[in-house]
């Protein structure tokens, strides 16, 4: 399963359930000692794109991925309009950096939390795209009214992957009513795969096999990968 198996966590913002509004330097270089190729959860247990967290310091995430080309990050957020937000900033200058340059903007930012030697360790691996050809940018998308909500900003990111996840599902979901005619026209421009599950845990709700086996017939329809967890 896409979502979980397989997946490293790394937490730059969040320890375990508790967010922490103030990130913590100390663990975001975390990433760069990892020398085997690995897929990264990004902040599984909060949102990088929660307003409490600085755009300098996303900047400098984003830093991160950009510099450990060898990894694949996997983003998820309840917040795409913050996100589409942030890539404005950045591509504006990142609100006082002008050189033109985002890569090199984004390791400006990272140089500021990061001492520069274990920067300088990695220099081999600068050679990156943008947007980030690692990097994979998802929303959570519970029901209907969600969908149509996220969807639209998701489409908007400049990232070369972009995903759904209807999780906890909680309602039918028309993902061609969110998602406009680009979800079925052109996926490779739109949405790349999309995965569904159902509320766990005590007092869970109930979900309709009915809106899984929808969603997954319209994935089939637009010849994108669904997966059930």
């Amino acid at each position: 399963m896409p979502t979980k198996v397989g997946w490293e966590t790394w937490n730059p913002v969040t320890k375990g359930n508790q967010f922490w509004a103030a990130p913590h330097p100390e663990n975001l270089g975390i990433p760069l000692h990892w020398r085997r190729p690995r897929r990264i959860f990004v902040a599984s247990m909060g949102d990088l794109f929660h307003p409490d967290i600085p755009s300098d310091y996303i900047a400098a995430v984003f830093g991160v991925m950009a510099v450990a080309q060898r990894h694949t990050f996997r983003i998820l957020t309840k917040r795409p309009e913050r996100a589409l937000d942030w890539f404005t900033w950045l591509e504006h200058g990142g609100g006082r950096l002008s050189d033109g340059s985002v890569i090199g903007d984004l390791l400006d930012h990272l140089a500021r939390q990061i001492p520069g030697g274990l920067l300088l360790a990695t220099l081999p691996d600068l050679r990156a795209p943008w947007p980030l050809r690692n990097v994979q940018i998802g929303v959570t998308t519970e029901d209907q009214r969600r969908a149509n909500k996220r969807i639209p900003f998701l489409l908007q990111l400049p990232t070369s992957t972009r995903f759904v996840s209807c999780e906890p599902l909680q309602g039918p979901i028309d993902l061609a009513d969110a998602a406009g005619v680009t979800f079925w026209d052109d996926p490779s421009a739109g949405i790349s795969w999309v995965v569904a599950g159902a509320e766990t845990g005590p007092g869970a709700r109930l979900a309709d096999p009915d809106w899984f086996r929808s969603i997954r017939d319209q994935c089939q329809g637009a010849g994108i990968p669904f997966f059930q967890i």
